[in-house]
């Protein structure tokens, strides 16, 4: 019931009518049952992103403040809203097991180190997380390589912002404060450091609406909240036999 795990820094959107610009992140995962996203969309307030060569996808809607997990193998879909998680906290605590309020933050330190990708130079980062800890790495190309800017990504900033709320923590905004344009992505686990994802395309462009909704005809799967009623109805039940 939890939501996606977005990886890249990054890393879990319809609109109504086309944005005036984006950022398109397309790359290969050095670990293909893990963490690499292979195709990040931004679009204004409207965020998706692909794993798995597109066996998953997370589309955020920020102008709706919904987050929608796709399951194309399935042709279904699950939808988790502000609305949903705070229904899932109350329904929680009335059995004393609220979930822990904890911010979703990053911060992106330098290393010194440097790579390239793509035909351009980038700066590798230490992300580290909000107990202060680090597993990932990021070399990140200056704004303004291949016509990207930091406005490009304000959808991954009103993403962070969503997180938080659902989580419970207002404010915390710097998950999506990433420094640069994402080329190469590394995650060290068990002391043996992957690289996780490499970008072979990286580009400035809009994308239309459908990049952003549902497909047609697919089923609605229930979501978080409707989860957890079934499940404590079912052990009502099962509690009254």
């Amino acid at each position: 019931m939890a939501p996606t795990r977005l990886s890249l820094a990054v890393v879990l959107l319809l609109a109504a009518s086309r944005a005036s610009g984006g950022a398109l992140i397309e790359g290969t995962s050095g670990d293909r049952g893990a963490t690499g996203p292979e195709r990040m969309l931004a679009d204004g307030q409207n965020v998706r992103v692909e794993m798995k060569g597109g066996e998953r996808a997370v589309i955020f809607d920020g102008a709706g403040k919904r987050m929608i997990q796709l399951e194309p193998a399935s042709r279904s879909y699950t939808e988790i809203t502000q609305a949903d998680m705070e229904k899932v906290r109350a329904l929680m605590s009335q059995h004393g097991a609220a979930p822990e309020k904890k911010p979703i933050s990053r911060r992106y330190e330098k290393t010194g180190r440097t790579d390239s990708a793509l035909g351009k130079s980038c700066e590798v980062y230490r992300a580290i997380d909000a107990e202060g800890k680090s597993h990932d790495e990021l070399c990140l190309a200056p704004f303004g390589s291949f016509g990207v800017e930091r406005s490009d990504f304000e959808g991954f900033r009103a993403l962070g912002a969503f997180a938080n709320a659902m989580a419970g923590r207002e404010g915390e905004r710097n998950w999506a404060e990433i420094p640069g344009v994402p080329l190469i992505g590394w995650r060290t686990e068990g002391g043996a450091r992957k690289e996780t994802f490499r970008a072979t395309k990286v580009e400035k462009r809009s994308f239309p609406a459908s990049e952003f909704s549902v497909p047609a005809g697919w089923t609605r799967r229930p979501g978080p909240a409707e989860q957890l009623e079934q499940l404590q109805l079912k052990m009502g039940e099962k509690g009254s036999r």
